[in-house]
């Protein structure tokens, strides 16, 4: 049985003093999960796209970007001095097993 992890929510400070940052999600082929391939910073979406197309996605069939500033974070790393643990979205008690490796 998996041990419950306990994280933190993270600073949501500026990330991207010099634009905007975007967070980038692909999806190879139609059947395929998104998934997230990275971040990119740039001055507007467009430049954005322009960017991790040429990083990330040259092989996708879709692509997805997100603006970082409209995504929460939470994490098991001390990243944020002083942050609290968040709450747990289900019963602490409940037993828990990894499925991946």
């Amino acid at each position: 049985m998996a041990e419950p992890t306990e994280r933190r929510r993270l600073d949501d400070g500026d990330r991207a003093p010099n634009g905007e940052e975007f967070e980038v999600f692909v999806r190879s082929d139609g059947s395929d999960p998104m998934r997230h391939a990275g971040s990119v910073r740039a001055a507007d979406v467009d430049g954005a796209y322009e960017i991790a197309s040429r990083l990330f996605a040259w092989h996708a069939d879709d692509v997805w970007l997100c603006p970082s500033a409209d995504v929460t974070r939470f994490s098991t790393h001390e990243l944020a001095d002083g942050a609290s643990p968040a709450d747990r979205p289900t019963d602490p008690e409940e037993p828990r097993s990894r499925e991946w490796s």
